[in-house]
């Protein structure tokens, strides 16, 4: 047993040459990846759904004896943790970043950039900002989230 464990450790550390069924060569290198390189993250999100409330509001005005409508929104979130736990003992950084598909509104994180160490998990929540047309009356999607794991 300590000969084959040996031989393929030898092996892992030399450049390889594999030769195709058509003949061609196609040169792969491997090497001995450390214990401590080697990172395992789980992700879980909640719904990540947004409602916007518009409220009409109507204010008397003194001054023209009219009512003068007054517009104004909020969002509401549904579910908008992202939780990140790192089964390995190596620390990770990541970076979080949103795409939007609507350029009326932004999104923006609690903690943009953050380290989970090892055995840990660390969660972090998502919000959007702006005004939202009328013209969305249905689910749609507003963009797109990324987690840069470095």
């Amino acid at each position: 047993m300590k000969k084959v464990l040996y031989i393929l450790l030898f092996i892992m550390l030399i450049p390889l040459t594999v030769h195709a069924l058509d003949n061609k060569t196609i040169n792969a290198t491997v090497g001995n990846v450390a214990q401590n390189d080697v990172v395992d993250i789980e992700v879980s999100w909640d719904k990540m759904e947004f409602i916007y409330i518009v409220e009409n509001n109507y204010v008397w005005n003194a001054a023209t004896h009219k009512y003068t409508k007054e517009v104004n929104g909020y969002w509401v979130n549904t579910g908008n943790k992202i939780t990140v736990k790192n089964n390995s003992a190596k620390s990770v950084v990541l970076n979080a970043k949103y795409e939007n598909h609507i350029n009326s509104i932004t999104g923006s994180f609690s903690t943009p950039n953050f380290t989970v160490n090892g055995h840990s998990q660390k969660s972090i929540s998502f919000n959007l900002n702006g005004t939202l047309s009328s013209n969305y009356y249905r689910q749609t999607n507003a963009g797109i989230i990324t987690l840069d794991i470095k």
